[in-house]
């Protein structure tokens, strides 16, 4: 599934003329989709696409609530999980373009929907396990215990990130909070607080009897499913 998220505009852009716009369609194949038309003075002369089409597109003035509501409907990534089918939402796009706010949003981002909603649908005996790392100049970094950095084994699997198992959503979030604050991060021409680094967040489901997604030296078994939640570092050049 692609959403694409449009942002308001920035207070630097105020007064700014709007070149993105969003209508319902329909597809080839009957479905009700939404494209994306943009319209600048020049580009017919710049002979680009100007049309796209996605699945959903929500527009500057969506909410996180409505963005959640709309991803839980498609694709219910929480009870894939519970179901033992790994998942993935990542958000990607320059810096600036809200990926930050939507996945984590102080709060009320897509991260703590999912924590929240994961907690609240186990059964007992089941526990969340969880671990957070940063990919940055090809180094993973592991957020809950900062500044050890995390190896990958020969099938590529993360060995020696810190596992959490908390209690309640709630602990878990703030621990997710404060490692999120060792996020690299820089001032560019684009945005005075962008994400350097790709953050990944590992959720997966452990039982009395134990579960090999985190076994005792901090690796994560590839079998085993998991939900990533990935706010990637912005797009953009580096220069920029």
């Amino acid at each position: 599934k692609v959403f694409i998220r449009l942002r308001p505009p920035l207070a630097r852009e105020a007064g700014t003329e709007m070149c993105c716009f969003v209508h319902d369609v329909e597809d080839p194949r009957g479905r009700q989709v939404q494209q994306i038309l943009l319209q600048r003075p020049d580009m017919e002369a710049c002979k680009l696409p100007s049309e796209f089409v996605f699945e959903r597109v929500f527009r500057p003035e969506a909410t996180q609530d409505e963005v959640w509501a709309a991803l839980r409907a498609s694709l219910d990534v929480v009870g894939a999980l519970l179901e033992g089918v790994g998942a993935t939402v990542f958000a990607y796009g320059q810096t600036g373009s809200g990926k930050t706010h939507t996945i984590d949003g102080d709060g009320s981002g897509i991260i703590a929907r999912v924590v929240r909603d994961l907690y609240g649908r186990l059964v007992p005996g089941q526990q969340v396990g969880c671990q957070y790392v940063q990919l940055y100049n090809e180094d993973f970094l592991d957020l809950f215990a900062p500044p050890a950095k995390v190896s990958q084994d020969g099938r590529g699997c993360l060995v020696g990130a810190k596992t959490l198992k908390l209690a309640t959503p709630d602990e878990l979030l703030r621990s997710i909070r404060a490692g999120a604050l060792y996020r690299a991060s820089a001032k560019t021409d684009m945005n005075d607080t962008s994400s350097r680094s790709h953050a990944i967040l590992s959720l997966f489901v452990l039982t009395d009897a134990g579960d090999a997604a985190a076994r005792s030296d901090g690796s994560s078994s590839a079998a085993a499913p998991q939900l990533f939640v990935v706010d990637l570092a912005g797009s953009e050049r580096v220069k920029r």
